[in-house]
């Protein structure tokens, strides 16, 4: 169910990625995206789908993430300790 003025969390990941790479294919070097954890569970998942609700309950706030993406492969580790 979407609430009025709301998003699924389907339309909220298609947003996000719609953002990071619009960002990637910019001249900068390294970019900086702050978001809350359902957000950044989503962004993963997207990368990662085997990412799920187990990993989802282990993210801490705060938490870091650093994405590392080439021509042919995106890596998404944890960096936060």
């Amino acid at each position: 169910m979407i609430y009025d003025g709301g998003e699924s969390s389907r339309q909220a990941m298609e947003r996000t990625i719609e953002l990071v790479n619009e960002q990637m294919l910019g001249k900068e070097q390294k970019i900086l995206f702050v978001t809350h954890g359902n957000l950044l569970a989503l962004l993963i998942k997207y990368y990662q789908p085997n990412f799920g609700f187990e990993e989802w309950g282990k993210l801490s706030n705060p938490d870091v993430y650093l994405l590392e993406m080439n021509q042919m492969t995106v890596a998404i580790n944890r960096i936060w300790k």
